[in-house]
């Protein structure tokens, strides 16, 4: 037996093991991606109607978050020239918030964890 068909069947069997053990969610969420593994299913984790919970959010008060927090940007000085490089979308999951990447590598040092001065 190979060392790489070893380790496979290791994986494999802790899986097995770990769903064995664990709640009926998270065992619905492997069965729902193990039948769906694109996401494009209706319900969270299942492509199988009634076999998720769903999830219902409030836009106003996403709305209103979004703009709180764009209001608090521009309030700081130091922040508002970063304004292009931060992206808020309202998303049928909630408020997504994405930090863009520039030229400069405005966010981290190119290859490091640490924050930028910027």
């Amino acid at each position: 037996m190979a060392y790489a068909d070893f380790v496979t069947a290791m994986v494999s069997l802790f899986i097995v093991l770990w769903l064995l053990n664990s709640t009926p969610q998270v065992k619905k969420a492997v069965a729902g991606y193990s039948n769906d593994p694109k996401g494009s299913g209706a319900e969270i984790g299942s492509a199988q109607l009634g076999s998720g919970e769903s999830v219902s959010i409030d836009t106003t008060n996403i709305t209103k978050l979004k703009e709180e927090i764009q209001k608090a940007i521009l309030k700081q000085t130091d922040l508002s020239n970063l304004l292009k490089q931060v992206e808020l979308t309202i998303t049928s999951e909630g408020l997504r918030i994405e930090l863009i990447e520039d030229k400069g590598g405005t966010f981290f040092q190119s290859g490091s964890p640490k924050l930028s001065d910027t």
